[in-house]
């Protein structure tokens, strides 16, 4: 939870919370402010089993490390990020002009926890330390809500991990390629929609369980694969 008090009127504008499937939710680190006040929590959870909703966001539970932001004027999440990989905590947040934003905290093992494309990890049993800076928040930017509003409709969402149907808002004159980004932004699977057609099946067979996104051109929309 993050709540915002304005300290010349003693007044509560606003508080927000977090929704989650499983046994434990997020709990915040750390929280600090940009240059237009934007709000940003960076935090952990416990159990693996969760996925963390904030507003329209859905963020898999598949590391223990997440960063989210709120908008400053009404607290409404906007974006969230996570790295891959199950080990690992964050600890301190600060944030900048720009949506640049660096997090600390620690690892512990060989299993890294990887940002982009910088893994970090720990040799044996000791912890080390790690700082990392985000240019931007990729993962987890809020969608349209109701359906096509963002030009697709995707079901079903979340997707079993063998397949989705995807259907855009009118039949398409042409054919059309619908491509499956990951968390990286790296095209992972690619069908073609025949001009006319109103839906088609994108495979989904060998994608690990995460967050992803299905484009056909500049229409997009985010799909949890459990």
């Amino acid at each position: 939870m993050v709540a915002k008090l304005d300290h010349t009127t003693g007044q509560w504008l606003w508080a927000r919370q977090t929704n989650r499937r499983g046994l434990s939710g997020p709990v915040p680190d750390d929280i600090a402010t940009d240059s237009a006040g934007a709000v940003y929590i960076c935090g952990k959870w416990g159990s693996t089993i969760n996925s963390v909703y904030l507003d329209s966001i859905i963020l898999p539970n598949i590391t223990p490390v997440f960063v989210a932001v709120a908008e400053a004027a009404t607290g409404r999440w906007r974006q969230a990020w996570r790295p891959n990989g199950t080990n690992g905590r964050v600890s301190c947040i600060a944030a900048g002009a720009n949506q640049q934003v660096v997090i600390g905290g620690q690892v512990e093992g060989q299993q890294p926890l990887v940002f982009a494309v910088w893994p970090v990890s720990s040799p044996g049993a000791y912890q080390s330390a790690y700082a990392a800076r985000l240019a931007t928040l990729p993962v987890g930017v809020a969608e349209p809500t109701g359906g096509v509003a963002s030009g697709l409709r995707v079901w079903p969402n979340p997707a079993t991990p063998t397949q989705v149907r995807v259907a855009p808002a009118a039949p398409a004159p042409t054919a059309r390629t619908v491509e499956l980004w990951d968390a990286l932004g790296r095209v992972v699977s690619r069908t073609l929609l025949p001009a006319g057609q109103t839906e088609v099946t994108l495979p989904l067979h060998g994608r690990a369980a995460g967050l992803y996104v299905v484009r056909m051109g500049a229409a997009h929309r985010r799909v949890l694969i459990e």
